[in-house]
């Protein structure tokens, strides 16, 4: 009875070696696949990359702020869907969008005095020279000015504060958006992240690696508007989680065996 405890008692050391080595190389493993854009061992000096930024083409349902301005400031009145700076409006995503134009399905958008124009899949600028076009057949040097209000992002999955976040600016890389999002949680999977992209009335996935530093020249580096990044949890996610529990486990069954032998003694 006594050599089979000792027996006992040895297997559960050497078990609770093998549990420990093998959470030290499973922490060394982590630390591998959590550093964003790696370099080969090859490459030892700084490498300049030439990120891919690709104009945004207007889908049904954005929302567009669009300015005419002129020399004559009543007739501005007239042109101007609404006088945001003379109510001064706080820059709010509901006053943006309140004060914005919505392209509508058929991807026409409607201003004042001038009527409708269609949008759809033209960029800014393409959309901007549209206006600047109508708006001259009735005022002589009118300054036209067009932005896109709507360019919201969506973040799920293993990141510290996932939701959907506006951005205010002509482009937006991903890591700006992980930004956002509080950057990943220590079980977010760097290396297999998804991109979901609208593309017209289609779906697209894409997978990205954060740790490949070529990720910086992909056409992929600049997010568009309504675009979803989705981080999914690493395959050790729920043994990194169990493991104190695992380990008290293991400790207890040790103890016992100890106490055990003791008695038997």
């Amino acid at each position: 009875m006594l050599f089979n405890n000792l027996l006992m008692y040895k297997a559960i050391k050497y078990l609770l070696l093998v549990v420990l080595v093998g959470i030290i190389f499973s922490s060394c493993y982590q630390h591998r696949k959590m550093v964003y854009l790696q370099k080969k061992l090859e490459e030892v000096s700084d490498t300049t990359f030439y990120a891919k930024s690709t104009d945004y083409k207007v889908q049904s349902n954005d929302v567009l702020f669009v300015k005419i301005v002129s020399i004559n400031e009543e007739l501005n009145k007239f042109y101007n869907f609404t006088e945001l700076d003379k109510y001064n409006i706080g820059y709010n995503k509901a006053s943006l969008f309140l004060n914005g134009i919505s392209v509508s399905d058929s991807g026409i958008i409607n201003l004042p005095v001038v009527g409708n124009i269609f949008v759809k899949e033209k960029t800014i600028g393409e959309i901007n020279f549209l206006v600047a076009e109508r708006v001259r057949e009735y005022l002589k040097d009118a300054e036209v000015y067009v932005k896109l209000i709507s360019f919201p992002v969506t973040l799920i999955g293993e990141v510290n504060r996932p939701g959907m976040f506006e951005n205010y600016n002509n482009s937006l890389s991903i890591f700006e958006a992980l930004g956002y999002a509080g950057d990943l949680t220590i079980y977010g999977n760097r290396k297999d992240v998804v991109l979901i992209r609208k593309n017209g009335d289609r779906l697209e996935t894409k997978r990205l690696d954060l740790t490949d530093i070529n990720l910086l020249a992909s056409d992929y580096f600049y997010l568009m508007p309504n675009d979803v990044l989705y981080v999914p949890p690493m395959k050790n996610k729920a043994f990194r989680i169990n493991a104190p529990n695992i380990s008290i486990f293991l400790s207890s069954i040790t103890t016992l065996i100890v106490v055990l032998n003791f008695i038997n003694k």
